[in-house]
């Protein structure tokens, strides 16, 4: 075994061997990549109809399955005294948490409910040949009542798949329970 030691100065002058470049191919006018993508698609038709089913597939059946959804929201300050803004605010001092918490659950009360079906013209919320139990147990569970994280607030909600008339529900519940809270 032979082992010869390059100087330097050798080794930077020594050339490196390099690979011939192939010359690019100059874009012809008007071509596109049309018909590269059917040719592709002609060779390998059954991975592209494969690959097609995998991401094609679950987005229809998810378009199919969800409708779009609305929702109407009334929100209620709750205060068992009337609030100051100019003088120092007193209200601040006490909790009034199992307050708000009790004025949540009345809202749903099945007099307030049935005030607020009444009010409403027929059709809206009752159906025709409906009792009003039914149709006040219907809004009942259909509704979300919760309190605004840790403010006075309490959110009244409702959901559909129809726009219309939610937002009439909504006003009647909470005018309804306005009327029995004062």
């Amino acid at each position: 075994m032979h082992i010869t030691q390059i100087s330097s100065d050798a080794w930077s002058k020594a050339e490196l061997p390099t690979s011939p470049r192939l010359p690019l191919r100059p874009a012809s006018k008007g071509a596109t990549i049309w018909p590269r993508i059917w040719r592709g698609l002609r060779a390998h038709w059954f991975a592209a109809s494969l690959v097609a089913l995998v991401f094609l597939g679950p987005s229809a059946v998810y378009v199919a399955r969800h409708k779009p959804s609305y929702s109407a929201t009334s929100l209620i300050y709750v205060s068992p005294t009337f609030p100051k803004t100019l003088n120092e605010d007193r209200e601040t001092e006490y909790p009034y948490d199992s307050y708000v918490q009790q004025q949540v659950h009345s809202v749903t009360r099945y007099d307030v409910i049935a005030d607020a079906v009444r009010s409403l013209p027929p059709g809206v919320w009752q159906n025709p040949g409906e009792s009003e139990r039914v149709a006040v147990s219907h809004l009942q569970h259909s509704l979300t009542v919760s309190r605004i994280e840790t403010t006075y607030q309490i959110a009244i909600t409702l959901m559909g798949q129809n726009p219309d008339h939610l937002a009439d529900v909504v006003n009647a519940v909470t005018q309804s329970y306005l009327s029995r809270a004062k």
